[in-house]
């Protein structure tokens, strides 16, 4: 079995690198053991890992291979100089198998070059741009010049690799014939003596019509040298074919093996080889081909770590179950050891009751010795007389222990002579069961001895019941950690291959009922990437009005890009759930508004004199406010479909409510009637007060009466040509936080409206008949009005404040403040000016000159949500004509979503889907209560991670789940299952509390 790379191997794999890695940014280095490591690529938002291998590879992977809880001080050593650099180049010293990566800026000049050597033991090296070691991973000196030191400090030999030279010529080609013995294969004499490697030698053999084992002593003397010559010829052009081949494909030799278990014939692969090039020997049908070599390498090696690992794991289980079996033997051997000293205990204090008058006699005879005085050496040998003059008490006496006042008796039992001719013909078990040794305490009378075994034997009763009872606490106990341990072996050895990761995976996401996907960030410098990078055109940008509220953006499908286009209400509603629950609103369990606006109202320019931290923004022109969301959010999974199974599910998500005949464009043009949506008017006979104009709470009553009296004014006159484009937009509708008041509007008109829409003039009017009109209609309305709590008393003092001032008082201090409006004989030639162009048949954009503020802006600080909501700049229009867009990153621009990205994930599946892998995501319950595993998130107490894990015990309780549902489920990662989920929660489901318990 092949385990290691050769030359030629080399040549493929450099080749292959450098096509995909050349250029590429190394973002970090892993280590998986102590001579393999993982370097971490990124190029045009394509990642990839280079695997590295001392001693044997170096190849791209596509697994996710387990990585050290710590790095080590070689991987640290590497992060600290060659991260965030660029992979220059990737090159082979000389046709040695020694592989140099090149980093740095410059490609005229590497500032660092990783060197791995795949030959022998191995070994990596980190050098400076001189190859000048920096860290070695193993310091070693040459085994041939002991001058030559691989340690930090010492220039690394670059010259002492093996470089490219000329085919062997006869002369060396015959002294290495005659220093070889004839029965000497000829693989020996070029294998080590060439630099082709043995499958090379192997093709060129066949090619010449060699059979690979031939020896020399088979080949006639005369034709050794020619035949030999042709072998190495053959070798070197497929070499140099081999060493300017551009593209290489992989194949991989595979060997079925079938095995006969329990009756049941079961057919095993494995791999035995890999190479890029298809030699003579290798058999078609045996091999596996792959598009490039870096990906059967992969496959090749991944699969012998796998097999290896598992080798590994099934070792670490075989421990562990062998400790679960010794505290089983344990137990059972201390059952035995009790019911043994039951029976024993019983049948000795059996025997003293049946043997009562010898036991007496002896002790009657030991208790007058030791009355005597006589000492136990004459006591010994009295009982040894007696017992060789055949005495039957001494007899039976076996052994004196004086030292503990006690002796040994053996009895047994008592039997007629019929009896005893039965039981001789017993085995010997049966006669040990007869015969027993008994000890006998001098203290003690014979009927005191046997109630002493009677009490052994109860309380070796009790002893054996209770060992039993605490038997079974201990194998439970025993087996819980067992299969702890078993788990933890699992996920410390698995090898998977790396899934599919979608770029929305990095933020805060989840895919809206009307599948739409909408992300937010996770903290300051996402949110600013969310709006620099992400926020396109015709997305939403949706934001909370609490502080530590997230940048929630709505992408819109590619079909839908439209600039005017709304988003379903829904889709709002949920996006406005994540912001609030992604604040410090989750925490105090509270709710708060949210709003959302276009893409194009997002700025990064501050006003004059401040500036904008990252994460914050600027908010021009009017904020859309949102229906009260909801703090409920939900986990569950989605799953990825393979190809085959995306139109089963195609359309489950989608905009609700279309109707005969309608698209989605339809849908959405029906909905610009949304919740804060700007109004538009279609004919003039909707032009009246009520709809025109909405009375802001909070102005004084005269302010009112001149904004009546100049649009009556404006009425009269009737000179707005139709189709006028508004530049700014109305200004937002105070809402009870409001810190500021507006103290101006404009009218928003539809194109094609004959009514104009000009701002509304604040200049000092002559009262006539139809101004005092307007104003007496106007306090009226105001009076009607019905004013929030507080605004009554404001409304007071504002009153009195200004009582004494005039109205050409007013109309200058509001002209020093830029708001009284424009005056009226400019607002006259211009309205002129605009009726000669259009009876001219051209349209010109309204274009509003006066100095009242604009644009609307609105502070988001840096943790998303803590500013004054509508504050408004006393910007002039040219300050929104100068306002600079939020720089995007153009290279990287993702762009609008398409909306089959998201149809290959499903969270309903069937039993007929081909699943690939499962995705775990937190949304508003709203958008994944069809799907078929989730659980509803409230704010609680509960710890993230313990919730998670509750609700993955709960989804493989459900009877509708499938095994492999339950096993792709149970393969996500844990950092991945709590990394969306807001901090302390509360689960909320069907006969949850019953699932808990199980």
């Amino acid at each position: 079995m092949k385990n290691r790379f050769t030359t030629v191997d080399i040549f493929a794999c450099i080749n292959e690198l450098n096509e995909t890695l050349k250029g590429s940014r190394i973002g970090n280095v892993y280590d998986v053991s102590h001579r393999t490591y993982l370097m971490k690529f990124s190029k045009d938002e394509i990642k990839r890992t280079l695997l590295l291998e001392s001693g044997i590879r170096i190849h791209l992977t596509t697994f996710d291979w387990p990585k050290s809880p710590a790095p080590s001080s070689f991987a640290m050593k590497l992060r600290k100089h060659i991260r965030n650099k660029i992979l220059l180049g990737v090159e082979q010293l000389g046709v040695d198998r020694i592989v140099d990566l090149q980093f740095g800026y410059n490609p005229v000049c590497p500032a660092y070059h990783v060197i791995v050597e795949l030959y022998d033991k191995g070994n990596i090296f980190l050098c400076d741009k001189d190859y000048v070691i920096l860290n070695a991973l193993r310091p070693r000196t040459d085994a041939e010049n002991s001058d030559v030191k691989y340690i930090v400090g010492q220039k690394y030999p670059v010259e002492m690799a093996r470089k490219d030279s000329e085919p062997i010529c006869d002369e060396r080609l015959q002294e290495l014939i005659s220093s070889c013995k004839p029965s000497d294969p000829l693989k020996r004499l070029l294998i080590p003596n060439t630099l082709y490697g043995p499958a090379l030698i192997d093709h060129a053999l066949r090619s010449v019509g060699m059979a690979p084992s031939a020896k020399l002593s088979a080949i006639p003397q005369d034709e050794v040298l020619s035949i030999i010559r042709k072998v190495v010829d053959s070798a070197q052009q497929l070499f140099e074919n081999l060493r300017a081949c551009q593209s290489y494909r992989g194949y991989i030799t595979v060997k079925k093996e079938t095995s006969d278990i329990n009756g049941e014939v079961k057919t095993v692969e494995n791999f035995t080889d890999f190479n890029p090039f298809t030699f003579l020997q290798l058999n078609p049908d045996e091999l596996q081909t792959y598009n490039s070599f870096n990906e059967a390498v992969d496959s090749y090696f991944s699969l012998m770590e796998a097999q290896r690992i598992d080798a590994k794991q099934l070792q670490q289980e075989k421990q562990v179950m062998k400790k679960l079996q010794n505290v089983k033997k344990d137990h059972e051997s201390r059952i035995k050891a009790l019911e043994k000293a039951q029976v024993s205990n019983a049948r000795k204090a059996e025997l003293i009751t049946l043997n009562l008058e010898t036991v007496e006699k002896a002790l009657s005879v030991l208790r007058s010795a030791l009355a005597n005085q006589m000492s136990w050496q004459e006591i010994e040998e009295i009982v040894e007389q007696a017992r060789s003059q055949g005495d039957p008490v001494a007899s039976r006496i076996t052994k004196l222990k004086f030292e503990h006042n006690k002796f040994e008796m053996r009895l047994s039992q008592v039997y007629s002579d019929d009896e005893e001719d039965d039981y001789s013909d017993e085995e010997t078990d049966a006669d040990s069961m007869r015969d027993a040794i008994v000890e006998i305490d001098i203290s003690k009378s014979a009927f005191a001895n046997s109630r002493v075994y009677y009490d052994n034997k109860k309380a070796a009763t009790a002893k054996s019941q209770k060992t039993i009872e605490a038997s079974a606490k201990a194998f439970e106990n025993a087996e819980k950690v067992t299969q702890q341990n078993l788990k933890q072996l699992d996920v410390k050895c698995r090898i998977e291959k790396l899934r599919k990761v979608y770029w929305w995976e990095k933020f805060l996401w989840f895919i809206s009922s009307d599948n739409l996907i909408v992300i937010g960030g996770h903290d300051q410098q996402q949110n600013e990437l969310l709006v620099k990078k992400y926020l396109n055109r015709g997305d939403i940008y949706v934001h909370a009005d609490m502080h530590g509220a997230t940048s929630v953006i709505v992408k819109q499908a590619v079909d839908a890009v439209d600039e005017n286009s709304v988003p379903p209400p829904r889709t709002l509603q949920e996006a406005a759930s994540m912001a609030v629950c992604y604040s410090s609103a989750w925490e105090a369990k509270m709710w708060t508004s949210a709003w959302w606006v276009r893409h194009h109202q997002v700025s990064k320019t501050a006003p004059t004199g401040e500036y904008l931290t990252t994460g914050s923004f600027m908010i021009r022109g009017k904020k859309n406010p949102i229906v009260q969301p909801q703090l409920v959010m939900g986990f569950g999974f989605l799953f990825r479909l393979e190809e085959s199974s995306i139109d089963r599910h195609r359309g489950e998500r989608g905009i609700k409510g279309l109707r005969n005949g309608d698209d989605e464009a339809a849908v959405v043009t029906r909905q610009q009637s949304l919740p804060g949506a700007v109004s538009q008017f279609t004919s003039a006979d909707h032009h009246d007060h009520d709809e025109e104009i909405d009375t802001l709470e909070g102005v004084p009553e005269h302010q009112s009466g001149d904004k009546e009296t100049s649009l009556q004014e404006e009425n009269d006159e009737n000179t707005e040509p139709p189709n006028v484009e508004v530049v700014a937009e109305a200004e937002n509708m105070p809402r009870a936080d409001d810190s500021t008041n507006v103290t101006d509007a404009n009218i928003i008109k539809k194109k094609g409206s004959e009514i104009p829409c000009q701002p509304l003039s604040e200049e000092v009017k002559e009262p006539d008949s139809s101004s005092e009109e307007s104003e007496h209609n106007s306090k009226q309305n105001h009076e009607q009005q019905k004013l929030k709590r507080g605004q009554k008393k404001k409304m007071k003092k504002i009153l009195m404040k200004y009582a004494d001032q005039d109205e050409d008082e007013r109309a200058e201090r509001m002209a020093l403040l830029g708001s009284a409006g424009q005056p009226k004989e400019k607002k006259k030639a211009r309205q002129k000016q605009q009726q000669l162009q259009a009876a001219a048949g051209r349209r010109v954009p309204q274009k509003q000159k006066h100095t009242q503020p604009m644009a609307q802006l609105v502070f988001v600080p840096d943790d998303s949500g803590d500013g004054p909501n509508g504050e408004t700049s006393a910007a002039s229009t040219e300050v929104k004509s100068q306002e600079k867009p939020v720089e995007r990153d153009d290279d990287d621009d993702v762009g609008p979503l398409n909306s089959t990205d998201l149809d290959e994930l499903t969270g309903c599946p069937v039993e007929e889907d081909e699943l690939l892998f499962a995705l775990p995501v937190c949304a508003p319950y709203s958008a994944i209560v069809n799907y078929k595993y989730k659980v509803k998130v409230v704010p609680g107490t509960s710890k993230r991670g313990k919730a998670v894990k509750t609700a993955l015990h709960m989804f493989a309780q459900n009877k509708d789940a499938a095994p492999y549902e339950k096993t792709l489920m149970s393969a996500v990662k844990d950092g991945d299952l709590t990394r969306n989920m807001p901090g302390n929660v509360k689960l909320s489901a069907p006969n949850l509390s019953k699932i808990k318990h199980k």
